[in-house]
This record gives C-alpha cells, structure tokens and sequence, in this order.
C-alpha cells in the first residue's frame, strides 16, 4: 500500500513546514502545488519533495490546478492520496494508514475528516454551527477513475467528483488558517474581493462574536497535577506571569 501527499499552497511559510513533516511520515512521496509564492514557501517545500509543480496565483483556477496535480500523482502510481491544505494537520496521523487499509477491505472510495477551526489562537476552536459542522474528504482511494470538476467559483467540493462511497470518520483535521485576528482578516478581504457575500462572508469577519470551546486542557477528563498558588496582596503583574 502506497500513498501520496497532495498539498497546494501560496505564500504559507507559517504553517507549511508542520504540514509537510507531518505528511512525510504518513506517505511514501509528497506532490505540491506553488501558486507562484513570493515567500520562503517554496523552500520549505523543496525539503520534502522533488514533485513540484509551478502555478499562477489564479484563486479562481484553483481546481484546475488541483486536476494537473491529480493527473501527476497518479502517473506515481500510488493507491491512496493524502489531502492537507497547508494549514491543517491531522489531529492523530497514525491512523490514517489504519483507514486506508480500511478501504480496501470495503471499497470506500472517500474518507471525511471533522475540521477544527481554531479562532483567534490555537487554544479554541470554533463550536458554532458555522464552522464545527464542516467536514472534509481528505482521503482518496484510486480507484481508476479520479477526476476534479474544474468549475470555476468559490467553494467548490476539493475532492475528485468521481469519488463514489465515502466514510465519515473520527479522525479529526486541525485547522489553524483562523488562529490569529490578521489570518481572519485576510481571508475576509480576499473572499469579499471574489465577490462572497452575506452569511458566508460575515462567518469569517473578525469581529464576529463566536462560540468558542476551550482546547487547553482537552486530552484530560481530569486534572494529572494540581497547583495550590498561596497569595495575599502580591504584585499583580508577578501574580499573572505566575498563572501565565
């Protein structure tokens, strides 16, 4: 069993390192795609892989894009490919060959992932509908028949469209494209500069007041150690870096 990585990216150098590290351990060869990016991006890539394929910065291409790089990764002859965008990871990666094994045995075609969208850090997530009902499909069985629709427009499906039985598993994608104000606002100007408008603009809009749910202390249903802090009338400015 074999799979490929599929990562497209322009100007990503915050996060793209993490994402590819991650994939190199997951997959037996990596493809990306380069929007023509002006930063270190293309660097961090070349540390991973030789399957680089050039683009334009054409956002509205995007698909297009994506099937050029579908028709490379299949002449690589890999079973599954493997989709993060470059500012996403897997939550437990370890599971991704597990699923994939899985697939084969009951001919799935797709599996979807739960996306967590971190908000303003990387210590919340989004818990509104608006975002934590999104899902992914970011793994792809070749079945022989893979193909993008290249319909041009915003929010288009980023999978193949020839992609037939899915799963939805429990594997979940951590997203980190909203995890500080100026990434929100970004993304804000750039999709209202597409043209998007009403509830799918406003959810991205920075001053949006969200329903956050709190990851610091998610692996545990228990506290592992507890701190007792003694205090009376100390400084307040030693207090917080204390607690912090």
């Amino acid at each position: 069993m074999k799979i490929v990585g599929f990562v497209k990216f322009y100007n990503e150098e915050q996060f793209l390192e993490g994402c590819l590290e991650q994939l190199s351990k997951i997959c037996d060869e990596i493809v990306v795609g380069n929007d023509s990016s002006t930063d270190n991006s293309l660097e961090i890539a070349k540390k991973y892989t030789n399957h680089i394929l050039a683009f334009p910065n054409e956002f509205e291409s995007e698909l297009d894009h994506k099937q050029k790089m579908l028709e490379y990764a299949l002449n690589l002859n890999h079973d599954f490919i493997v989709w993060l965008d470059p500012d996403e990871k897997f939550k437990e990666p370890e599971k991704v060959r597990e699923l994939c094994e899985m697939m084969i045995s009951q001919k799935i075609d797709g599996i979807y992932c739960h996306l967590i969208n971190f908000w303003m850090s990387d210590k919340s997530h989004r818990m509104d509908n608006a975002f934590n009902s999104l899902w992914k499909c970011h793994i792809w069985r070749n079945n022989g028949k893979l193909k993008f629709n290249t319909n041009k427009g915003l929010h288009q499906f980023q999978h193949p469209a020839t992609l037939e039985k899915f799963y939805y598993s429990d594997l979940e994608v951590l997203h980190y494209g909203f995890s500080s104000k100026e990434l929100i606002q970004e993304k804000y100007d750039k999709y209202k500069s597409f043209g998007q408008s009403g509830w799918a603009l406003e959810r991205l809009n920075p001053d949006s007041i969200p329903v956050l749910e709190d990851d610091t202390f998610r692996p545990f249903d228990n506290p592992v150690v507890s701190v007792v802090i003694p205090n009376y009338n100390q400084n307040l400015e030693y207090f917080k870096q204390c607690i912090d």
